[in-house]
């Protein structure tokens, strides 16, 4: 296989899946929308707008590292340990707002995400050691969880 052919499918992946784990879970969005907008929120919440930009922005920084991974001249086991990684954080980032919206269990989802926020550091460091551009471009990610965690945790606790 030609290696434009080779890097086009891993570029064309790197940037579908993480899409596509945001379009799926944003099923789970619209099912438990109505009871998230009715519940008590922490200070600092923003408007429900702001939530699919900072998603899609995210999964397109995420895709990108992912590719830079994915093409790294570096030793396979440290590209292909990233890269399991990357999908361990990712298959959590979708079960969280499953849990979260979908089954409107706000205490386990609060566990799912900080499982997740430990998953996505593992995986920024994991990228760092492999290219330190991919490594920096989940940082945001990272910043968003701790966020989302804080907003996840407040929900929980104020709507006992």
């Amino acid at each position: 296989m030609p290696v434009f052919s080779l890097k086009l499918k891993n570029f064309l992946f790197s940037f579908l899946l993480p899409l596509a784990v945001g379009f799926v879970g944003s099923f789970a969005v619209r099912s438990g929308l109505d009871s998230f907008t009715a519940a008590q929120k922490p200070l600092l919440t923003p408007p429900p707008a702001v939530f699919a930009v900072v998603w899609t922005v995210l999964y397109l920084l995420m895709g990108a590292a992912s590719y830079l991974i994915s093409c790294a001249d570096v030793r396979r086991s440290l590209r292909v340990n990233a890269l399991r990684l990357f999908y361990v954080q990712l298959a959590v980032n979708l079960l969280w707002p499953i849990v979260f919206f979908g089954l409107g269990l706000w205490g386990t989802a609060a566990v799912v995400i900080v499982i997740l926020w430990v998953l996505v550091l593992m995986t920024v460091l994991a990228f760092l050691k492999v290219d330190r551009l991919a490594g920096r471009l989940m940082v945001p990610y990272l910043v968003w969880i701790s966020f989302a965690a804080y907003l996840n945790i407040g929900i929980a606790v104020l709507n006992r």
